[in-house]
This record gives structure tokens, C-alpha cells and sequence, in this order.
């Protein structure tokens, strides 16, 4: 399975919904159907566009083979060299150049021919040449808050961050040389209270706080049973959208506590890293995959998610308010995605 190319505050947002906690998996599932449909329009069945760190292994031609220096990649492709070896041999990186030049991702590697390294060292052709470091298309990250606790075990399966508008369930982060997939969010004391009450009015937008610095445009914060969003900061008041997400407004009394959702529930040491521990406030950086493609995953799930109401079937509703579940509209989104992103199949060749 691979990563999701898309979050589930996403498509939430696209379909102007919210997602409770007990359709979650639901929207992971198709959000998942998304991002595998990418994968194959893109022609990256064996590997998409996250990052991976591994080994892969490629034969070398025999000697007979007309003074060889390339060796194509095929997929998934190549976003930075660590280590290459022949036959059991570790040869400098420096030996050899990466292709496109305006990579990554990197489809061929070419031995550079002002060096000395040849290939090739190895008594069989078989897996004679063992490229080491990370896989996939790119390693384009965006910040994404802090740690706000220090992690102190390799085997935690929750974090507590700073700024739960950064990061959505669904995301890839990176902390250090750990990656890591958010599967959920839990709810968490600020360890702010209000510094004034509030009125059960949709008026009422201005949320007093001790130290507005704690706080991000766009979080999502509960105060009793009231989910409230915070569209601005300014100083130490929150301008808020009262009742988001479906829930119910209601009057707060001064001194009520805020809760956001910064503590996530992740899977650690995801695509080849390893499991570490972090010290409180350290960087937290989240992958960004290419616009069309997060488009193109949305799209795709948000058609998965129409044709299970509809049973699978091409139409939804009746009369005036039948609507097409086909999803025809996505095509030329498909085109474009697959235009830009989309890679040629090829054969390992020289």
C-alpha cells in the first residue's frame, strides 16, 4: 500500500461536509482508491510519488555488450544517491551523473566518463550493480509546526504537535530521518481557557486567549461541545467561525479550556526509515505531492464515495436532483495529470 496524496481535511473541504470520526476510515479507504487510481493512470504501479528509501538491485550486461556506461531505472524512479555498488564493490557517487539534469525524479544513471569506475565488477551480470537511497519522485516538504512534547520512544504510536492545521490525517511527515503516516487526530488540551465568555451567537466571533502565539489560522478548536475555527489572530483574540463542522452553537462561560486536535496517531518508521526518538520543538516538515495529482486523488475518491451512496450506479437522486456518479467531468483532469506526471513504460536497457 502507499501513501495517500491527499488528506482527509481535503476532500472534507471539497465536498463541504465534515467527517466525523466514525466515517474516517471510510474516507481513508477511498481516498486510498485515489491514489492507487493516480498511480496507474501515471504508469507507477511498483512505486508512486512518495519517497522511499531502499536498495534496488539491477543486472549489468555481459562483457559482450558494446561498452555500456547507462542503466535505466525504470520505476519507481531516483531522488537521491547514497550508495552504488558493483559486484560487491562500493564505488564513489561522485562517478556517476543522474538523468534528467532537471531531475528528480531520475529515470537513468550514466557512468561519468572522465572517471575511472566502470561497472560491470562482478563474476555474473546477475544484480551485479545495488543502488542505495531514496525512491519515488521528489522530495518537495512544507513546514508543518513542532513537537510540542518530546518523543520519547521508538515505539509510540502518538505524537502532540503544536499546530493541528498543518498537518491533515492522511499526511506524510518527516521528523529527522523518521517518516511517518498520519492515520488519525485526538483531541488535547491547548492548556488555554477563554479569558471572557461567549454568547450563543453567530455574532459572537472573538475569542479572548492568555497568548494568541499557541494558536494557527485554521485550526479547528473544541471548547465544551462547540467545534469553532479560527479564521485570524490578532494579539491574544481569535476571530473565529462559530459552530464548524456541523456542530452545535452553544454559550461558553469565561475561563472554558480549548482543545485542538494535535495529538496525532501515526504509523512510525514508514517507507524504509527507522523509528527514533525527538526532542520536544523539533521541525516537523510535511510532503507535498504535486497539485494535479492531489486534484486527480480527490476527484477519484470523491467518485468512489458517490458511487458506494449509489449503490455503483451511474446516477444518484431523481428527477431535478439526479446527478452523474460517473464522474465524467474527471477526464480531462485525468489528461492533464497524466500529461505532466505520467511517465513512459520502458524495458531495463543500455
Amino acid at each position: 500500500m502507499g501513501a495517500k496524496y491527499a488528506t482527509v481535511e481535503a476532500l472534507s473541504e471539497t465536498l463541504d461536509v465534515p467527517v466525523s470520526a466514525r466515517h474516517r476510515r471510510k474516507v481513508l479507504r477511498a481516498l486510498d482508491v485515489g491514489s492507487r487510481a493516480v498511480d496507474s493512470l501515471c504508469g507507477r504501479g511498483l512505486g508512486g510519488f512518495w519517497p522511499e528509501v531502499r536498495t534496488r538491485s539491477f543486472d549489468w550486461p555481459a562483457p559482450a555488450h558494446p561498452a555500456p556506461a547507462r542503466l535505466w531505472l525504470d520505476e519507481p524512479e531516483h531522488v537521491a544517491l547514497t550508495t552504488i555498488t558493483s559486484g560487491g564493490t562500493t564505488l564513489d557517487p561522485a562517478s556517476f551523473v543522474l538523468y534528467p539534469d532537471g531531475g528528480p525524479p531520475f529515470d537513468h544513471v550514466e557512468v561519468d566518463r572522465s572517471s575511472n569506475t566502470s561497472l560491470g565488477l562482478g563474476d555474473t551480470p546477475q544484480n551485479d550493480v545495488a543502488i542505495a537511497g531514496v525512491w519515488g519522485y521528489d522530495l518537495h516538504v512544507e513546514a508543518a509546526g513542532a513537537l510540542s512534547a518530546a518523543v520519547v520512544s521508538s515505539s509510540a504510536t502518538t505524537i502532540d504537535v503544536t499546530d493541528s492545521a498543518a498537518v491533515g490525517i492522511g499526511d506524510l511527515l518527516t521528523l529527522g530521518t523518521e517518516r511517518l503516516t498520519v492515520t488519525d487526530k485526538r483531541w488535547t488540551d491547548t492548556g488555554q481557557d477563554t479569558t471572557g465568555a461567549l454568547a450563543d451567537s453567530t455574532a459572537a466571533v472573538s475569542v479572548g486567549v492568555a497568548d494568541g502565539t499557541l494558536f494557527a489560522a485554521g485550526e479547528v478548536l473544541l471548547v465544551d461541545s462547540e467545534r469553532i475555527r479560527i479564521e485570524d489572530i490578532a494579539g491574544n483574540t481569535l476571530t473565529v467561525e462559530r459552530a464548524a463542522d456541523g456542530s452545535v452553537l452553544a454559550s461558553h462561560l469565561t475561563g472554558a479550556s480549548l482543545f485542538a486536535g494535535r495529538r496525532l496517531v501515526v504509523e512510525r518508521g514508514a517507507y524504509g526509515t527507522t523509528a527514533a526518538t525527538h526532542l520536544i520543538a523539533a521541525v516537523i516538515s510535511r510532503h507535498v505531492y504535486p497539485s494535479l495529482v492531489v486534484e486527480l486523488a480527490i476527484a477519484e475518491a470523491v467518485v468512489t464515495l458517490q458511487q458506494q451512496g449509489a449503490g455503483w450506479a451511474s446516477k444518484s437522486g431523481t428527477g431535478d436532483h439526479t446527478a452523474d456518479v460517473e464522474g465524467g467531468g474527471i477526464e480531462a483532469l485525468r489528461a492533464r495529470c497524466k500529461s505532466r506526471h505520467g511517465r513512459s513504460t520502458r524495458h531495463q536497457a543500455v
